[in-house]
């Protein structure tokens, strides 16, 4: 069993970024909206177009929508540039918007191998070129050949690949083909091998499968097991033209029938795929668009590196393009509000001014009265000592007038404490204690004080304050009262 190793949280975090980056629909944002899928031989033409809906944070996602469909049939004696001349004007003629299309090689040519290797072999191109004779059973240089393969699956020991062989003679055929219809291509496949793809977008569970392609001289056969795809060969519909269940190997309810069906499979118990509701001769152009929008899904393609990174590079122009008109647009915008902003504040500027002229006596007015109000407030600031005079005399007056004529007093001391209330301390002395109890009576009736109270009464021994006028006068009582005044 092999040992998995654990990433470190750096590598964790660039593997997420990159699987971020990778699910980020490039072709929608840089403006690609629909692909053609072009199936093309001698003898026919079906072209599918189709457009992408979904987030373009996450293509995988997404689901397709069929914009045009339509097809032709051809005389099977024209030039790759004849063919071209005539799927150029068949687009024209049905209105197809797209720009970029996947196309097929549909031919003789065409040779495809499912073969394991040790996963020892680190160069598998190295190892395909030395054993290409064998894998083809034929002589032939691999200097004619190109091949393109994808891993079908893979464990500790073994890998199964399906390789694709095409001469390169058949290559440069459909490249003039393209060029003559004036289509930029994504991708290139060989043979049926992307009907498959429109057989995993219409079908949710796969299982234990047998998928049956036909065109014009092949029937592909791809045997899928647990819903994953483990094989696919092809047989010649001329010299194997009936097919069982027992040569299929799997019973009627797996077995699906996509392409040009002969009429001999019609009539049996097979399912028959019509992938997105077209009809069942579309599927292979169906799965070529898809492959257009999702490369992933099936890595075959006989473009060659040059041809793949000049639209590389067209696809990331378009996206800079688009990012710099789409700042520019935001900018625009920034500067737009900011216009606005300046035009409205001044307009309301203006709408102030023109209301302050049309009312300008009652502004006078309002403005002089403002003035009377801060003079106001000045004197009042001024006289705070007048009135606070005004408060001792009152004090004074109520404490005097309050007092009888047995009390006389002898000090009387002020303070303004932090309620700017007045606390007075009336010192005196009296003949008798009923006279102190009659002068608190009378000082809370006349002098309304807040509170008052008799702090102390007693004799007036050892008082050096108390001076005795005769000696025959009785002994004095002294007292000290606390009494408080409202500042106000």
């Amino acid at each position: 069993m092999a040992k998995r190793i654990k990433m470190s949280p750096y590598q964790s975090w660039m593997t997420n970024v990159k699987d971020f980056i990778n699910h980020i629909d490039i072709q929608r944002i840089s403006g690609i909206r629909s692909i053609l899928g072009i199936d093309i031989s001698d003898n026919h033409v079906h072209v599918v177009e189709l457009k992408r809906r979904g987030s373009i944070l996450n293509k995988f996602s997404g689901r397709f929508e069929v914009m045009k469909h339509f097809q032709e049939t051809l005389p099977g004696d024209l030039s790759a540039t004849e063919r071209g001349v005539r799927l150029k004007d068949l687009i024209a003629k049905h209105g197809a918007s797209a720009r970029y299309a996947v196309g097929a090689i549909s031919s003789l040519g065409v040779k495809t191998v499912t073969t394991p290797i040790p996963t020892t072999i680190a160069r598998i191109d190295e190892w395909i070129k030395d054993n290409h004779e064998k894998l083809l059973r034929v002589h032939l240089s691999i200097d004619l050949m190109a091949f393109s393969y994808e891993i079908l699956a893979q464990d500790e020991s073994m890998r199964t690949l399906e390789i694709s062989f095409v001469k390169k003679s058949e290559i440069e055929d459909y490249r003039k083909l393209f060029k003559a219809a004036g289509i930029e291509l994504f991708a290139l496949a060989a043979g049926a091998r992307d009907a498959v793809n429109a057989l995993v977008v219409s079908t949710a569970k796969l299982g234990d499968k047998r998928f049956l392609h036909f065109d014009d001289q092949f029937c592909t056969i791809t045997s899928f097991s647990n819903g994953k795809r483990i094989k696919q060969e092809q047989v010649s519909t001329e010299s194997r033209p009936e097919f069982t269940d027992d040569t299929l190997g799997a019973d009627s309810g797996s077995i699906i029938l996509a392409g040009l069906v002969p009429e001999g499979f019609k009539n049996r118990d097979y399912e028959t795929l019509k992938p997105l509701n077209l009809p069942t001769n579309h599927t292979l152009a169906v799965g070529l668009a898809i492959k257009g929008f999702l490369s992933e899904i099936s890595p075959v393609n006989f473009l060659t590196h040059f041809e793949r990174d000049r639209l590389s590079d067209r696809l990331h122009k378009s996206l800079t393009a688009r990012a710099v008109l789409a700042l520019g647009i935001v900018v625009i915008l920034l500067l737009g509000m900011e216009v606005m902003a300046k035009t409205l504040l001044q307009s309301r500027i203006e709408a102030l001014d023109e209301m302050m002229a049309s009312g300008g006596a009652d502004i006078a007015a309002v403005q002089a009265l403002d003035k009377k109000v801060k003079t106001f407030e000045r004197n009042l600031a001024g006289n705070e000592s007048v009135l606070r005079r005004s408060t001792f005399a009152r004090i004074l007056h109520d404490v005097a007038s309050s007092a009888p004529d047995s009390m006389w007093l002898y000090k009387l001391q002020i303070k303004e404490n932090e309620g700017h209330n007045q606390e007075v301390f009336i010192y005196g002395f009296a003949r008798s204690d009923e006279s102190i109890s009659r002068y608190l009576s009378q000082l809370e009736v006349i002098a309304r004080p807040i509170g008052v109270e008799l702090l102390h009464s007693g004799s007036g021994h050892g008082a050096d304050d108390i001076v005795q006028v005769k000696s025959t006068l009785a002994q004095m009582v002294t007292f000290e009262i606390r009494a408080v005044f409202s500042g106000n």
